[in-house]
Parts: C-alpha cells; sequence; structure tokens
C-alpha cells in the first residue's frame, strides 16, 4: 500500500529550560478538573485533555485552530497558573504566541498517527515541553519512537505523521505552546544562546514482523471494534521498528479479513482526517 508523504524526521531538541517541579506541582493543583477538555476524542484513545492557557480570545473554554499572527491572550486559568505563563514569558516572544495549552495524559492513553495544522502552509510552529513525566511516554514521528525529557524545549513537525503514548504508571504534564514563526523554528526563543539544536534519539523497539503483528491483532481483538483495533494497533509501533503509517495498513487488513464492511468505511473516513485533512 503505497502513500505520498514526506520522508525523514524533522522535529528537534531546540533548548532545554530549568524546572521547578514544586512549583508545577503548585500549579497543577490550582487547576479545576473541569477546566481539562476532552477535545480530540477522534484522534486519541484514553484520558487525553487539554487546558487551554492563552489563545486568541482568552476564552479558556474555546480551543478554536485558526491563523494568527500571534498575540494570544491569557485565559482565566492562565491566569492562575503565573509559575507557567512566567516560563512562557521568560523563554519566549510571548508576541508571536498563538496557543498555549497544559497538557494531562493518563497512563495508558495513546494519540493515534495524525497531522495537524495542513492549511496553514508552515505559518505555525509548535513547541512542546515536558513538566512532569515518565520514561514511558513515547512520541513517534515517522519512523522514529523517541522520549521528550523534563524541561527540553522540543520543535515537533506537527505536519508529518506523528503519535504519542503514555505507557507509563504516572500522569505526565506538558506544555504545548503554538507560534506564529515565518523563518526559523528557533524565532519564537528570545535569547539565541540557549539554542542547543539536537535531532531525537530513536528508542529500542524490536524488530518489525508484519504477519505476526496482523496475526496478532485478528487472534486478539476478532470481536473488537474499530477503536479498540486502533488503540491496538498504534501501540505496538511504539515497540516495533516500523513507520507509524504502518498502524492504518495493519487496521485497514484486519478490517478486510473479517469483512466488516462499516468498520472499513468508518476507518477509512477516519484516515483520512488523520493523514490527508487535518
Amino acid at each position: 500500500m503505497s502513500h505520498d508523504f514526506k520522508k525523514g524526521v524533522r522535529t528537534q531538541r531546540i533548548s532545554t529550560v530549568a524546572i521547578d517541579i514544586s512549583e508545577v506541582k503548585r500549579e497543577i493543583s490550582l487547576v479545576d478538573p473541569e477546566d481539562y477538555k476532552n477535545y480530540y476524542t477522534e484522534y486519541s484513545n484514553g484520558g487525553w485533555r487539554t487546558c487551554m492557557l492563552a489563545n486568541q480570545s482568552g476564552d479558556a473554554d474555546s480551543h478554536r485552530i485558526e491563523a494568527s499572527k500571534g498575540g494570544a491572550r491569557l485565559t482565566r486559568v492562565g491566569n492562575r497558573l503565573t509559575y507557567l505563563t512566567g516560563l512562557i514569558s521568560n523563554w519566549f516572544d510571548r508576541s508571536a504566541l498563538v496557543y498555549a495549552r497544559l497538557i494531562k495524559t493518563q497512563p495508558g492513553s495513546i494519540v493515534f498517527p495524525h497531522r495537524d495544522y495542513l492549511d496553514f502552509e508552515g505559518e505555525l510552529v509548535r513547541i512542546h515541553i515536558p513538566l512532569k513525566t515518565n520514561s514511558r511516554f513515547l512520541h513517534s514521528e515517522s519512523d522514529l519512537v523517541f522520549h521528550m525529557k523534563q524541561g527540553e524545549v522540543w520543535y515537533l513537525d506537527a505536519t508529518n505523521l506523528h503519535a504519542a503514548a503514555n505507557l507509563g504508571r504516572s500522569i505526565r504534564y506538558a506544555l504545548v505552546l503554538d507560534f506564529h514563526c515565518s523563518n526559523h523554528i528557533t524565532d519564537c526563543l528570545r535569547d539565541d544562546n540557549l539554542i542547543s539544536l539536537r535531532y531525537p534519539d530513536s528508542v529500542h523497539r524490536r524488530e518489525y514482523n508484519r504477519q505476526e503483528i496482523v496475526s496478532k491483532l485478528r487472534d486478539t481483538y476478532a470481536q473488537s471494534g474499530l477503536d479498540g483495533i486502533l488503540y491496538a494497533a498504534s501501540a505496538l509501533n511504539f515497540s516495533n521498528r516500523s513507520h507509524a503509517i504502518q498502524t492504518y495498513d495493519w487496521v485497514e487488513e484486519v478490517l478486510l479479513h473479517r469483512g466488516d464492511e462499516k468498520d472499513l468505511r468508518s476507518f477509512n473516513v477516519l484516515k483520512q482526517k488523520f493523514l490527508f485533512t487535518g
């Protein structure tokens, strides 16, 4: 099965910031559980929640994605979390900030392989900063799986095929920031001296065996719905040396084998959205 995708990994660690974990824990405790929203249920399985700290309207309940030159306004939650918003102001060009989100991820949660911001022609730069994490929280891009450590500042090319999974036993918190940067990904940093570019190191994964994976999915998830199969296939990508796109090849093969036309139609709609339209 052929797919027209750009090859290679473009994600990079661009810097590191000092994280005061006691302040992080204190401010996390100030967030009302109702301020964590579950707006991306199609893209994930498990407890993947978003708290808006800054956006174009200043409304914590608004998660609308739109092109902007920056100038994000703090929400009522952002105004309470002075340590985290101060971290953003001290390290980054706030005038170019479009969105700032606090992401809370429960153990066992997975974000399926997908692409974002396909309509914005490279205008938006996405930055990840793990605040409280574990060694089994993994990201993937194309055929690479890697770990972002606490306090590292990562540029993630959201237009490339990417996914994430919390395979550890603790909740993970991270800042996800979107900037308008028309020139270079590091333009969002306030101080050029803080730049320390490095491509991600791949975590160890077993050799990929397509027949074994598809057989396992067929046998174990014979009675599962589409969401369960997609979850299982996405998890296998983090332990097998494969490209993220193959997640969808495995799911399609399982659905074709069992002749489930309804789930196959739903799968093709999701696949089109995740991979091509965003």
